[in-house]
């Protein structure tokens, strides 16, 4: 049977820099020129992912935003779009507001994906949007009134502040639109005491993006062998053939697992993968 690979990037593939060795870039390349089928499903953004990937030929469409878009990573095409709903942005926004706090907002706009910026809230933040500005993102864009975006296709709302500062506000949005969001709200894996809230839409899963995926690659006979680290990698493990989880999960996600190999920073994932694919030839 033919056989799938998908792969969630920090704390699973990645290495405790956020980055893939050399070594790591060459042997994905010759496990991709052998036939072996591989992608991911992350959380980042295809500007994010084509840094981190450069030199290494991916021939497959990748998961970002959680399940958010499937694009064609040598074009960007978003072959799939899961925007947030409507009707409820200007809500959300003003709840976000009520509590002091300006989320960065990610837009699709039928073309591109923009974010777009407003008022520093947090360190946090402010340290992020420096990062992506020295990176080069392109899609960062100031925005002074956040209602001229209320009505675009907003892929994703993202906190980045204390715990204390967004605990209730997590709370409270779940509460009044839990049923339409799906909400992943935890500490950084990289720089501790800073938590993060991503607010996607309900079907932004990367367990449902697969599945989607699986029908876009006319793949429907295939083996699913998905690997991760964290609770937002649950859904996935829930449809896979074979959930493999490194030895860094968290604990609520190995209860889910199949397979648990070694951490992260020991490129477990691509020995397993090397192992598992020339035990099928």
């Amino acid at each position: 049977m033919q056989r799938i690979y998908i792969s969630d990037l920090d704390g699973t593939l990645l290495n405790s820099k956020a980055k893939l060795n050399e070594n790591t870039k060459k042997e994905l390349n010759e496990l991709i020129s052998n036939g072996v089928k591989f992608t991911i499903a992350t959380a980042r953004s295809i500007y994010s992912i084509k840094e981190i990937f450069e030199g290494v030929n991916l021939n497959l469409p990748v998961i970002e935003f959680n399940g958010s878009f499937i694009t064609d990573i040598r074009t960007e095409k978003k072959l799939i779009v899961n925007n947030i709903q409507p009707d409820i942005n200007n809500g959300i926004i003003e709840l976000c507001s009520k509590y002091g706090q300006t989320p960065l907002i990610s837009v699709f706009d039928g073309k591109d994906g923009l974010l777009y910026y407003k008022d520093s809230i947090s360190a946090g933040m402010d340290d992020y949007i420096k990062s992506r500005k020295e990176a080069g993102d392109n899609r960062l864009v100031s925005l002074q009134n956040m209602d001229d975006i209320v009505k675009e296709k907003i892929i994703c709302f993202t906190l980045i502040n204390r715990k204390e500062i967004l605990d209730d506000l997590i709370k409270k949005l779940i509460k009044l639109y839990g049923s339409y969001l799906n909400i992943y709200y935890n500490e950084d894996i990289y720089y501790k005491n800073w938590y993060w809230a991503s607010i996607y839409s309900y079907n932004s899963k990367k367990g449902n993006a697969i599945k989607e995926l699986i029908k876009l690659l006319d793949m429907q006979n295939t083996h699913i062998t998905v690997f991760g680290d964290h609770y937002n990698d649950i859904d996935m493990f829930k449809m896979a053939d074979t959930s493999v989880a490194v030895e860094n999960a968290e604990k609520e996600l190995k209860e889910h697992a199949d397979i648990i190999i070694g951490k992260n920073i020991d490129d477990s994932v691509l020995k397993y993968i090397e192992d598992n694919s020339k035990s099928k030839i």
